[in-house]
């Protein structure tokens, strides 16, 4: 199986020479015949990748190794070389969040073809490109189903993690918005105090005069899908139309960035039932 990425060429400069420090590595990679698909500026998010999977680790200013493939001439790696590096990634406990999480609701892989990990996986076939879209193999869900208590723990870290960047974005928001006005003593992210009240932060209605009460939610899909509480919708039933749901979406931790921002106030009747 043909391996165009540059993780196999790191593993087989490494394996070639035992040891390498980041500039002779950096060097030995601009001029290799065998990078010429991928810039040679990617060499230091490549190593940070390589580390991160346990395939190369560090040690001073050396890099190592972690395994030994079977050493071969050509530019090709072996399927006991294959199998061996999918065991390795299948144990990352990196990779797993992030296959794990960049799974939307309906299955599909959201694949980033700037992503280092994602190529990589998508050439090894750990996701799988049919008619256009990305799909996780089975070995993947095998191992997600198994590990689930895992999977389930590093979902709720990731979650946290999502949440917290989607209120940042909003509070930064409302910030700009009431400093204009000179009404910043309206403002205030309240779950950082609080997280049970049933909202995030607490800001001002410009054209009402009043104060609203927001509640955050974060995704990382394209969809507007998320999980209300018992509270908040209590809170929302309480508050009515000075309650609003706000959701950030399309959230990229890697690369701190979003698509867009959704407000809702009374999505489908909800304060009505």
């Amino acid at each position: 199986m043909r391996v165009s990425t540059q993780i196999k060429h790191v593993i087989a400069l490494l394996l070639k020479n035992k040891k390498l420090d980041k500039i002779r590595l950096y060097h030995l990679m601009n001029y290799t015949p065998y990078k010429a698909e991928m810039a040679s500026s990617d060499t230091s998010a490549l190593l940070d990748l390589c580390v991160r999977l346990n395939i190369v680790r560090k040690d001073g200013r050396y890099y190592y190794a972690n395994f030994k493939l079977y050493k071969k001439e050509d530019s090709d790696l072996s399927d006991e070389e294959i199998k061996l590096l999918k065991a390795y990634i299948l144990k990352s406990k990196f990779a797993i969040k992030n296959i794990y999480n960049n799974v939307n609701s309906d299955g599909k892989f959201d694949y980033d073809n700037t992503s280092l990990l994602h190529r990589l996986l998508a050439e090894i076939g750990l996701i799988i490109n049919a008619t256009g879209a990305y799909f996780i193999s089975k070995d993947v869900l095998n191992v997600i189903k198994k590990k689930s208590n895992v999977a389930s723990k590093v979902n709720s870290e990731n979650d946290k993690e999502i949440g917290y960047f989607a209120e940042k974005i909003v509070f930064d928001e409302e910030h700009n918005k009431l400093s204009k006005v000179r009404l910043l003593k309206y403002l205030k992210h309240v779950s950082l105090i609080n997280d049970k009240l049933g909202y995030d932060i607490l800001s001002y209605d410009l054209k009402n005069k009043h104060p609203i009460y927001l509640e955050v939610k974060g995704t990382t899909g394209k969809r507007t899908e998320f999980f209300i509480t018992a509270n908040e919708l209590k809170q929302a039933k309480r508050l009515g139309k000075w309650y609003c749901i706000v959701v950030v979406r399309g959230i990229k931790l890697n690369n701190s960035t979003y698509k867009d921002i959704i407000k809702l106030i009374n999505p489908r009747g909800m304060l009505n039932k």
